[in-house]
């Protein structure tokens, strides 16, 4: 939190307002798993909009889920002022919520509360625990932030189960997210937010795990357009507008995909998603102190690496190591490469390399060949770069983000003297989505291009266009 963040909050509302990673269910039955991610998410959504707070969202908080932490030690890990902590349990059609609100500061109780209801009467519940949130820290509601969304019980039910799937993540849980979510807008067509997420999970099927099968794309539009004709103010379809346009298929349309994502954080500005998708935009087109500064905003342990990934286009390469140390992705272990590889430490780059490639052999995106390659090219040995280049495009061919791959091949074929392949994926990057004019112009691995006409050319292009990104997102 930044030191003009610290001081009274009473002088001036605003409050972190933080939770565990769900309420805990006590019904002893693991098929009501989900209920306490499912319900927990509801309430972070709901008292996300009131505008005075900054609200962590339960991405931020996942990693709970598998840790002994109560939720004080919680909160101050994520620089929380307020913790909302309690517990569901399940008899029959019917719930027992137990809410308390915390000050983390000296842990004293501002407020608790039973609820016990059933599932229809769960937005109804959304409503007052922002009501008493609101009033226990001297904040006040607007019209727009105390508005229920109605659906039915059994659509609700499929609701929580298709979003605790799809926070659980993998191929299996996005199709378990796709079945209950079409589940949950069948059984009631007017569940605006159900086909919100629903938008996101055929997003994730298109975008992760099926990019040829491009009805999943179709799909997608449909449900988002369909939840923004039900609710024109829902921000998570905003979102999920913004990152489906964000695509290769769509030739990465920076401009309008902010634009969504603006138009979300003007009715939600604690929506982690919209502030995660600015970032990686900004990263793409080369506004690095700007993706730095829209990471801080957001909560999502992802949103650590993305900041990181600005450091690392500007050659910060110890501050990037130090990023999103949380997490253990291919893309994540690639950055760490890319950072060692540039801090001389080229071993232990290859063995994080090595030892990604043994837990996901698949590559999707072909990062983690390209940077293998790239480090086969700094050893001179040429024949097992070029063999790995070829497992790079072959594997990430399809791949949305498949630019990083192209820009590492290009680096590969630079540090090898190749000049004509080197070109070649240059420009396929920066034509690609990721026109990054800071990382262009200061990595040294694309020193042998520098002095080339065609080259030059490229970088003046190049900066010119990232000289209107900065007038277009000023």
């Amino acid at each position: 939190m930044d030191d003009e963040q610290v001081g009274p909050r009473r002088a001036q509302p605003c409050a972190q307002v933080d939770r565990r990673l769900a309420l805990k269910s006590l019904s002893g039955n693991a098929d009501d798993e989900y209920l306490g991610l499912g319900i927990t998410d509801t309430i972070i959504t709901r008292v996300s909009r009131i505008h005075q707070l900054t609200v962590r969202p339960t991405s931020a908080v996942l990693k709970y889920g598998d840790r002994d932490t109560d939720a004080l030690t919680a909160a101050r890990e994520l620089h929380a002022d307020a913790v909302i902590d309690g517990t569901v349990q399940r008899v029959g059609d019917r719930l027992r919520l137990n809410l308390n609100l915390f000050r983390v500061e000296d842990g004293q109780s501002l407020w608790s509360e039973s609820f016990n209801i059933s599932f229809n009467d769960m937005f109804t519940v959304q409503d007052q625990v922002s009501h008493r949130v609101a009033e226990r820290l001297q904040l006040k509601l607007i019209p727009q932030e105390v508005k229920a969304r109605p659906s039915s019980p059994e659509a609700f039910d499929d609701y929580l189960r298709g979003k605790y799937y799809l926070y659980r993540g993998g191929r299996s849980g996005n199709d378990t997210a796709i079945e209950m979510l079409e589940r949950a807008v069948t059984k009631d067509p007017n569940f605006a937010q159900a086909y919100a997420a629903l938008a996101q999970a055929y997003r994730v099927r298109f975008f992760s795990f099926a990019p040829h099968e491009k009805q999943w794309q179709e799909k997608a539009f449909v449900a988002v357009e369909k939840a923004l004709a039900l609710d024109p103010e829902l921000a998570d379809a905003y979102v999920a507008r913004a990152t489906l346009l964000w695509t290769r298929a769509n030739n990465f349309p920076h401009e309008q995909s902010a634009r969504e994502c603006q138009r979300a954080l003007a009715l939600n500005p604690n929506l982690d998603e919209a502030h995660r998708q600015l970032t990686v935009i900004y990263n793409h087109v080369g506004l690095l102190d700007k993706a730095i500064e829209e990471s801080k905003k957001a909560f999502d342990p992802s949103s650590s690496a993305l900041g990181g990934g600005a450091l690392l286009y500007q050659g910060n390469y110890q501050q990037a190591l130090n990023s999103g140390k949380e997490l253990s992705t291919p893309f994540n272990h690639y950055q760490k490469a890319f950072a060692l590889t540039h801090l001389g430490r080229r071993d232990e780059a290859s063995a994080i390399i090595e030892d990604s490639l043994k837990k996901f052999p698949e590559d999707q995106g072909g990062a983690l060949y390209s940077m293998r390659a790239m480090l086969f090219a700094l050893a001179g040995d040429e024949r097992r770069a070029g063999e790995n280049i070829n497992t790079a495009l072959e594997q990430g061919k399809d791949f949305g983000h498949f630019h990083h791959a192209t820009y590492t091949i290009a680096a590969a074929y630079a540090i090898m003297n190749k000049r004509e392949q080197a070109l070649k994926w240059v420009q396929f990057t920066a034509d690609n989505g990721f026109p990054c004019y800071p990382l262009f112009e200061h990595d040294p691995d694309l020193n042998n291009l520098r002095q080339d006409p065609r080259f030059v050319a490229f970088m003046s292009r190049l900066k010119a266009q990232w000289e209107e990104y900065k007038t277009t997102f000023a």
